[in-house]
């Protein structure tokens, strides 16, 4: 995994960020969103994420899985290095960090949201999921049990019930052209208290600037953010 660091212009320790980007992508998606947090204060770590792994020759379906579990672990524990390097900076305050991810991005927030317990406020645009068991539908009748059940341990929705005491922000467009409504849903219910979901009727995949400005003003509350501290620049969607 790489990544690079947006600091505020003042001294001092500042609350963190981590900012994870979609399927596809890399830290480029996210560097506009964590200049604006950090013209707030936040010290804002953007990150591309480890390649998805070789692809696996046809060997059946137990090679695939094991490709998929090894993958989403490996993420998973990058994510996890990504906090360890914010804690050791002077610059950072070990006790108010936070995860933005979107899409693929907010995915991996759900299941890092479950086992990572120096993040206190998680904001997941985009991310959805359904039940291991409906993914295991398409393998074959006898593989069904021992896929769902192996799927299970990298599933955001089991992770994402067992968040708190963090905080979660689940932002969704009802007219997301990606990811299933059903799946957007299924993440949104299955995150525990305390929970911020907000429902979007004119946006679709990517976020619109009501979210973006929601999202920003979420984070400035949750990392008890002052006033802008840099004059002068762009501090959120135009």
């Amino acid at each position: 995994m790489s990544g690079f660091l947006v600091v505020p212009p003042t001294e001092g320790r500042h609350p963190a960020i981590v900012y994870v980007h979609g399927a596809g992508g890399d830290r480029e998606e996210m560097v506009v969103q964590a200049t604006w947090m950090a013209a707030r204060g936040a010290v804002a770590l953007v990150v591309t994420l480890p390649p998805d792994m070789p692809a696996v020759e046809p060997a059946g379906w137990k090679a695939a899985l094991a490709h998929q579990l090894d993958h989403t672990a490996t993420t998973v524990v990058a994510l996890r290095r990504a906090v360890d390097v914010l804690q050791s900076l002077p610059s950072v305050d070990p006790d108010r960090i936070a995860f933005v991810g979107w899409s693929a991005g907010a995915r991996l927030g759900a299941i890092l949201a479950g086992v990572e317990r120096r993040i206190g406020s998680y904001a997941l645009l985009s991310g959805g999921a359904l039940p291991a068991a409906r993914y295991a539908e398409t393998a074959a009748k006898e593989m069904r049990a021992t896929v769902a059940r192996e799927l299970g341990r990298i599933d955001p929705l089991r992770h994402i019930r067992r968040a708190a005491p963090a905080r979660l922000l689940l932002q969704d467009g009802r007219l997301d052209e990606v990811v299933p409504r059903e799946a957007l849903e299924a993440l949104a219910r299955a995150g525990s208290q305390p929970k911020d979901v907000r429902w979007y009727d004119d946006m679709g995949h990517a976020a619109s600037s009501r979210a973006y400005r929601d999202q920003i003003a979420w984070l400035s509350r949750e990392l008890d953010l002052g006033p802008v501290l840099v004059e002068g620049v762009l501090t959120g969607p135009e």
